[in-house]
């Protein structure tokens, strides 16, 4: 039980030392099935 504590602290140490922030779940693309032309594209812009 000692594995939750430890984990809890280093992640709230990680997430107010790089102020990161949550990302709500519709602005995410979990796509899978993205074609190489798709990423060029979006690199490109």
């Amino acid at each position: 039980y000692m594995g939750i504590p430890v984990f809890l602290i280093f992640f709230f140490y990680h997430k107010f030392r790089y102020k990161t922030k949550k990302i709500p779940l519709n602005k995410v693309d979990l796509r899978q099935d993205v074609s190489m032309e798709e990423v060029r594209h979006h690199k490109n812009n």
